[in-house]
């Protein structure tokens, strides 16, 4: 299982599933918590896409855009965990905070891209 330290000091790992299960798909509303407290000081103290991406790698996770919408992705696997509009954090509200991400697209899927910083 994949573990995400949650921030501060001394904090125990938070585990979550989506690596174990291969049928995994989206989170139940208690995982989709966990990962919201989880993960909320990462979004909430970026100042730019650079470091918003830096922080969640450090936490074994990545962002990407699958079908068009911005998504949380396992950073070993690359498998899809969450949207991030689920945890708090659409694509129009980033971008109007952080300014326009960098995105690669990807020509193997449509509607896909991977974050250049």
């Amino acid at each position: 299982m994949k573990k995400i330290q949650e921030a501060g000091a001394g904090a125990a790992p938070v585990a979550f599933p989506w690596q174990a299960d291969p049928d995994f798909h989206d989170p139940d509303s208690e995982t989709a918590a966990l990962l919201r407290a989880a993960l909320r000081p990462v979004f909430d103290g970026a100042s730019d896409w650079a470091g918003l991406i830096a922080a969640l790698g450090r936490r074994g996770v990545r962002l990407a855009i699958r079908e068009g919408r911005l998504v949380l992705t396992d950073g070993e696997t690359g498998r899809r965990i969450c949207t991030a509009r689920l945890l708090g954090h659409p694509l129009a509200d980033l971008a109007a905070r952080l300014g326009r991400p960098c995105v690669l697209a990807r020509r193997d899927a449509p509607a896909a891209g991977e974050f250049l910083h």
